[in-house]
């Protein structure tokens, strides 16, 4: 097939349509929906004798595709975009078909490339917005049970009592099981994992240290949008697209096989969240970054990307949405960080006891400053000062509970007055304890002070992990 149209779907509010609910059967159900419209129809769809089209990437709620006209690509980017409309009810893609130009090549080189122009386009009607949708409103409708939000249409069975529920939430009901869990039990015999998929977060929490808690994990891959526009040639977007994802997959399902409860929201191209027991999530995070660069070196991807990884430590009653949107504000910084660093892997992470709406780097200007006004934490950290923050947490865990919380406070004096005050804390541990905490910090240039050379100290982040297994 010589192409002549080039077509780019791209899911909308992925997670507003994931998260709508806090109970973990409709996340699920939304999840295994979206994963079956816009991955395994939207295939299926390509490999028909009516589309014939080519896939170059479908995966995350996005496709890109050529066919041999232009008129065949609008048709089955009107198509996937009304089966996906008709399964889940409210989700909506975008999507733009853009011509080739004469002889040139996918996905084309400079800033007015194929695959630039379509994207470009693609964005712009993104930025213009869906036509507003008829809607009716009834004063004596009764509304869905689940979310409160649209009229109910059905009697959904739960328990003795039937929910009344409205035609999405009875799509995300529908789905039997989760598309996630189901792929990673066919992975390599699930990992020889024992792990049950749960009914709700609090059976997550169950299996948790403390109990009753557990950490919603957002996880990115740095620099891939920068990394693929670099690329001129049709196989080495493909290769380095399916590069990623399979090695993102292979990794997520090989770090969670620890875990006796968990639950992957989503994973597609080249991110993915999930939730699993609190005092799993550090060791999650660095297991993972391993094996995805053990997965991309296996691909035969030179100078692979890094990935940044958000954690939110939470309560399982905490609302999922609000938990994932800090994951994503961590992401983001971490981000950052890596654009300005060129830093391969960060992480960072979060505790919340209650329902915050600040930025978190306001709320870190508030929580962690000193007396004397200095920030006190340099999250987000690399994977060298995770390291180093879990193993000043594992010191302090061999420590009396309450000894290691007097520390906490310390740092918060001037810093003159911590450092006094650090001073007689170790003076008044006992000899084990004593030499781990002098080792650590002589090997941090903190011999006698808690603060390193920029007065910034892992105490804070380390204390944090702490309550959470380190």
């Amino acid at each position: 097939m010589e192409p002549q149209a080039l077509a780019i779907l791209d899911t909308q509010a992925i997670h507003d349509y994931v998260f709508s609910s806090n109970e973990l059967a409709q996340i699920r159900g939304a999840s295994a929906l979206l994963h079956r419209c816009t991955v395994t129809e939207w295939e299926r769809l390509l490999r028909s004798k009516t589309f014939g089209g080519e896939r170059v990437f479908c995966g995350g709620g996005n496709a890109v595709a050529l066919f041999d006209s232009t008129i065949r690509a609008e048709a089955f980017c009107r198509l996937a975009e009304r089966r996906l409309r008709h399964k889940t009810v409210v989700a909506r893609a975008a999507w733009h078909v853009e011509p080739r130009r004469g002889a040139e090549e996918f996905p084309g080189e400079g800033a007015d490339s194929w695959i630039t122009r379509a994207f470009r386009a693609l964005n712009r009607k993104k930025r213009e917005g869906a036509a507003p949708e008829r809607s009716e409103f009834n004063p004596y409708a009764k509304f869905c049970e689940w979310c409160g939000v649209r009229t109910a249409s059905r009697a959904w069975p739960k328990g003795t009592t039937p929910r009344w529920t409205c035609a999405a939430c009875a799509a995300r009901l529908g789905q039997v099981r989760g598309a996630w869990f189901e792929k990673f039990q066919r992975s390599a015999q699930g990992h020889g994992s024992t792990a049950r998929e749960p009914a709700d977060l609090n059976e997550i929490g169950e299996h948790a240290r403390p109990a009753g808690y557990v950490a919603f994990v957002y996880l990115d891959v740095n620099g891939l949008g920068h990394r693929i526009a670099q690329i001129t040639r049709q196989d080495e977007y493909e290769a380095l697209s399916r590069s990623v994802a399979e090695s993102l997959q292979g990794a997520l399902f090989g770090a969670v096989a620890g875990a006796a409860r968990f639950e992957i929201f989503l994973c597609g191209g080249d991110e993915a969240s999930l939730v699993l027991p609190a005092n799993l999530a550090a060791e999650f995070a660095v297991s993972f970054l391993g094996r995805f660069d053990k997965e991309m070196e296996a691909h035969g991807v030179a100078e692979p990307p890094g990935v940044s990884i958000g954690m939110v430590y939470a309560h399982s009653h905490f609302p999922v949405r609000m938990a994932i949107r800090h994951a994503e504000d961590l992401l983001r910084s971490c981000k950052r960080r890596a654009q300005g660093s060129k830093e391969r892997h960060l992480i960072d992470y979060l505790v919340v006891s209650n329902a915050i709406e600040q930025p978190i780097e306001e709320l870190r200007k508030e929580q962690f400053v000193s007396a004397d006004e200095r920030p006190l934490t340099s999250r987000p950290l690399n994977l060298a000062e995770f390291a180093g923050v879990r193993e000043l947490s594992g010191i302090l865990a061999r420590m009396p509970r309450q000894r290691a919380h007097a520390l906490y406070d310390i740092v918060f004096g001037g810093r003159y007055q911590s450092v006094v005050d650090y001073c007689y804390w170790l003076s008044r541990l006992e000899g084990d304890s004593r030499e781990e905490m002098r080792a650590y910090g002589k090997a941090r240039g903190m011999v006698v002070s808690p603060f390193d050379a920029e007065g910034k100290t892992p105490v804070l982040d380390a204390i944090e992990l702490l309550e959470f297994g380190g």
